[in-house]
């Protein structure tokens, strides 16, 4: 059994269950493999939580990569960025865990939230000044500030509009992200982005 094959298992139960719900007794009944054998993988919970957290976070961040060569400019870009976080992390799910990191682990969620703030936010910028080059995003888009901004619209702005309204977070996500995208894009680029969010 690999240590790849133990973080994608718990990557499940954590996102079902929470972090701190899921013990490493669940883990090694869910595996079928004996505590002591997980053990002497991670040592100890904090470092399973950690370690799949890194995961994930290298694992988004690869795909933001494919799909940043892959798209044929900026707009697609953002829009399939959009569609892989909608599709592939229940934000509900999402939304537990990261509270659940924050309040029993925050050790570890200030680690990974620093990390991924950093990467991500980096993401942006290159996607900004990409749609500026293209004349798909309009003057003057300021990279470093809008670029932070809709990582904290995607992170707290999501979490607390979820708590306080009676929309779910999918359709705050997408509210958010479609405000953005019409804010920053020019005639040209706003009607790649209307053609894209049209069924064909």
């Amino acid at each position: 059994m690999t240590r790849e094959y133990i973080i994608e298992k718990s990557t499940a139960m954590f996102l079902q269950h929470g972090f701190k719900t899921v013990t490493m007794d669940n883990v090694a009944e869910e595996l079928s493999v004996s505590k002591k054998t997980l053990y002497e993988i991670f040592g100890n919970k904090d470092s399973l939580i950690e370690d799949v957290m890194r995961h994930n976070l290298q694992t988004a961040m690869s795909k933001l990569s494919e799909i940043s060569t892959q798209a044929h400019n900026a707009v697609e870009e953002m829009y399939y960025m959009q569609h892989y976080f909608n599709h592939h992390f229940d934000l509900n799910q999402r939304s537990i865990c990261i509270y659940q990191l924050k309040r029993y682990y925050p050790k570890i969620y200030k680690q990974i939230f620093e990390t991924s703030k950093k990467d991500f936010i980096q993401f942006i910028a290159q996607n900004l000044q990409r749609g500026k080059t293209q004349k798909l995003y309009r003057e003057p888009v300021y990279t470093e500030l809008y670029s932070a901004w809709f990582f904290e619209s995607k992170t707290y702005f999501v979490d607390q509009l979820e708590k306080e309204s009676k929309f779910s977070s999918e359709e705050i996500s997408f509210t958010l992200f479609d405000t953005f995208m019409r804010g920053i894009c020019t005639p040209e680029g706003l009607d790649c982005y209307l053609k894209l969010n049209t069924p064909s």
